[in-house]
């Protein structure tokens, strides 16, 4: 059923990793295959089973009431000695909304219009209608030619034709270089994050999947905060980098959730905690408030696993797709999506940071981070390629808090919070460097893709220290402006939300006069 769910057929694969039929279609094979075959699937299903019921029993249970309407105080209330908490989660981590009047669709049977807005980011209806989903979701980049185009189609097209023979001198006179790029939504879709303020736009992503934030709600919870109350969360569109998000509104609703919070709580200014993307966007946004607003408003700034200087494993993600680890999904489902996010181009590798490494090889050149605009472009993303060229001297605000002793360190945190707190994780195999026996124009093709496809993707190498998704030297930047560092050993990235020492340490920058956190 779950397959079916997921838009597969009710088959599955063999040893080799091929294909086989559904039983119905094999009567010609021994009975006995027929009962191996049902006997293989029985602890599938029994799982399966397992998982629902557990599911329906831990949903009855309180444990999974959030939001101002149906949160509970402990007995030990406590309440005038707590902060208020506001969360802000990382990519793909804040559940959106969609409102449709379209004029067309991909496919007849996807929708055109509807009367309100329902959940669109994650539910079993959109992975059931794939490209309905993926058309809804991908943003349009539109990059400004002088040669009379309308952006990347052609520009892409011409790139395809010459890069073979021109990419060195490209390199060094990139054609896209000082381009704007338009970025805006499908025609006639519109799209909000869920909940705002409220936590279920950050908790039980998919009924299937107990998510890691939602285990640090709960854990605040049973600790005495109250959704609604001196709990909130701040989901938002994480298509969006920093830029685009400011543009939609979302930092003019994120100021004034945080203002809400501290008159809600007599005056206690609040703690922002954040979790990779979500960490980013909250450095960018405080950054950008006077310093004056952030001295009456933020006690502190807790930054969970962010990739500040970047991540290998995100240029995956934008030439052929990532999963996120939801399983039986295929990482192609999420691609058309992906790439249109320049939320995932803030996320790529800094120059700064790797240099002359080699962070992508194929089957006919290597590059290294400074070279990642050129081979966006060649595999047909022209517009990334723009939006990359200047992207992170935009907006990684942070880097201007490196002290100027020139010692990379500015050991009083972002000028005007009492506290920032870095956390981090070590000692995880992380990816560095991706790996395509294709060339890298190859993958401007459905042709090209589906052959990386086939083959389970790129190869990656995966001996760089950090969290198994961010590397360790990206992880380590924000060193340069938090007053607080604590480093774990061995906790992967999305682990580090389950990890009740976090969880701790979160709840002491949020409690007044509770013992600071041990550099």
């Amino acid at each position: 059923a779950v397959v079916s769910a997921l838009g597969g057929s009710a088959g599955g694969m063999s040893a080799e990793g091929g294909a086989f039929p559904h039983p119905l279609h094999r009567q010609h094979h021994h009975r006995s295959h027929h009962h191996r075959f049902a006997v293989s699937l029985f602890p599938v299903v029994l799982c399966v089973l397992a998982s629902l019921v557990l599911m329906t029993v831990l949903e009855s249970n309180q444990f999974f009431t959030f939001g101002a309407d149906g949160s509970h105080r402990s007995s030990d209330d406590g309440f005038s000695s707590r902060r208020p908490v506001i969360i802000l989660p990382g990519l793909a981590a804040s559940k959106l909304e969609v409102r449709l009047n379209r004029t067309s669709v991909p496919e007849p049977y996807c929708e055109t219009k509807t009367s309100d807005w329902r959940l669109s980011w994650i539910t079993f209806r959109e992975l059931k209608q794939p490209k309905c989903f993926r058309d809804q979701l991908q943003l349009k980049l539109n990059l400004s030619s002088s040669l009379g185009g309308k952006g990347e189609s052609l520009l892409s097209s011409l790139l395809g034709t010459l890069f073979d023979f021109v990419h060195a001198s490209t390199d060094r006179f990139p054609f896209w270089h000082g381009k704007k790029v338009e970025v805006k939504n499908q025609e006639g879709v519109e799209v909000r994050a869920h909940d705002f303020g409220g936590v279920q736009g950050i908790t039980r992503m998919h009924k299937l999947l107990f998510d890691k934030m939602t285990k640090l709600v709960v854990g605040l919870e049973r600790s005495g905060w109250v959704a609604g109350e001196n709990l909130f969360a701040a989901p938002y569109d994480w298509r969006h980098a920093a830029d685009g998000l400011q543009e939609i509104g979302f930092y003019e609703d994120l100021r004034a959730l945080i203002e809400e919070s501290v008159r809600k709580s007599d005056g206690r200014k609040a703690v922002i905690v954040g979790h990779s993307l979500g960490s980013l966007t909250t450095a960018h946004f405080l950054l950008q408030q006077p310093v004056a607003w952030r001295q009456q408003y933020v006690h502190g700034f807790v930054s969970i696993a962010a990739p500040f200087g970047g991540s290998v494993h995100a240029v995956k993600a934008m030439l052929t797709g990532e999963a996120g680890g939801i399983p039986f999904v295929s990482p192609a489902l999420f691609h058309d999506i992906q790439k249109s996010c320049t939320s995932a181009l803030w996320l790529m590798p800094r120059k700064h940071l790797w240099g002359d490494e080699v962070v992508l090889e194929t089957a006919t050149r290597n590059f290294t981070a400074g070279e990642l605009p050129a081979a966006f472009a060649s595999a047909g993303m022209v517009a990334q390629a723009a939006i990359l060229d200047e992207i992170h001297d935009q907006l990684d605000a942070w880097r201007v808090l490196e002290s100027s002793s020139g010692t990379g360190r500015s050991p009083g945190g972002i000028p005007g919070v009492e506290s920032t707190l870095c956390l981090y994780s070590t000692n995880v195999s992380t990816v560095s460097k991706v790996m395509y026996d294709e060339d890298i124009a190859a993958l401007d093709t459905e042709e090209g893709i589906a052959r990386v496809a086939r083959a389970n993707g790129p190869r990656v190498l995966k001996d760089m220290d950090g969290d198994g998704l961010v590397n360790l030297r990206s992880l380590k930047e924000c060193d340069a402006f938090s007053n607080k560092v604590r480093e774990f050993d061995g906790i992967g990235h999305r682990g580090m939300l389950q990890h009740p020492e976090v969880l701790q340490l979160v709840m002491e920058e949020a409690t007044i006069d509770s013992a600071p956190a041990k550099e």
